[in-house]
């Protein structure tokens, strides 16, 4: 694994590189948007129920600030940068992302004829020219292969050092590159299954993982600042906002584009971790 400044300026690289595509598609965009000649349509109503089915978008995008907060202990002043940083973070990246749609949706309104896969390459490239489309494809592939695969090792190692120093004392010494092992299975299994299993699959996964962690999240804020919080004023707005969390992220799950889908591969996934973790409470009860 790379040292921890090592990746710092690996994610300043990557990081540089995306902004200057964004800053080129933009450009391109602004372009284009005067003679996109695109007809005048009629407002689309957007009701709770669209909205609440877009929230998986929002909570998958949140996805792995999680890593942040497994960074504080090289953080100056973690209690307050962390947070910060996470809060910041996630404005930005909303603003760019619905800047960039808003954007694509004004010179193609009609979005049902792109690919779903790269329908936004497509139109970066019809804007822009050839090297445009080259640009976001490359920098979107380097993005998410290098700086993704690189965040997933961080938070990996993370976790096995902390099985290390406090669930598993001996672990250390019985297999030093267990990270190094663990990481390379984690890559061949997510080429399988990015390779064998249908995309609509997996987003059902990562969509319910996404949900079932965010509602986990409010039920442990809910317990933490109001069952166990400090009697005060402070403690009830805690609480209610736990709760009003909670509640939108059951009702976003239910209004989910496949909330059939999601919800049985979801349960056949706990299904199988209660499998995993019963086998091995009888074979620990055993020895």
């Amino acid at each position: 694994m790379l040292p921890i400044r090592r990746q710092i300026r690996l994610y300043a690289l990557v990081l540089i590189s995306e902004l200057i595509a964004l800053i080129a598609f933009i450009v391109v965009a602004l372009h284009a948007l005067p003679h996109a000649g695109v007809p005048a349509s009629s407002p689309v109503h957007v009701g709770p129920a669209r909205m609440l089915s877009l929230v998986s978008v929002g909570v998958i995008g949140f996805l792995g600030f999680d890593g942040i907060s497994t960074l504080d202990g090289e953080a100056a002043r973690p209690t307050q940068s962390v947070g910060r940083a996470t809060i910041w973070v996630a404005a930005v990246m909303g603003f760019l992302f619905l800047l960039q749609c808003a954007l694509a949706g004004a010179i193609h309104p009609n979005y049902a004829t792109l690919d779903p896969a790269t329908g936004f390459f497509d139109l970066a490239r019809s804007i822009g020219g050839p090297f445009i489309g080259w640009l976001l494809i490359t920098v979107f592939l380097i993005g998410s292969g290098i700086a993704n695969a690189s965040a997933g090792q961080v938070s990996a190692s993370r976790v096995l050092a902390v099985l290390r120093e406090q669930t598993l004392p001996t672990l250390s010494a019985k297999s030093r590159h267990l990270d190094r092992v663990t990481m390379i299975l984690i890559s061949l299994l997510s080429f399988v299954l990015a390779t064998f299993v249908p995309l609509q699959t997996l987003n059902a996964f990562v969509s319910f993982g996404a949900f079932a962690a965010f509602i986990m999240i409010h039920v442990s804020l809910f317990y933490r600042f109001y069952i166990r919080g400090t009697k005060g004023p402070k403690r009830i707005v805690d609480g209610w906002v736990a709760i009003l969390g909670l509640l939108v992220m059951i009702v976003a799950l239910i209004f989910e584009e496949s909330p059939s889908l999601v919800l049985k591969l979801g349960a056949l996934w706990l299904l199988m971790g209660v499998a995993i973790w019963a086998i091995r409470t009888w074979r620990e009860a055993e020895v």
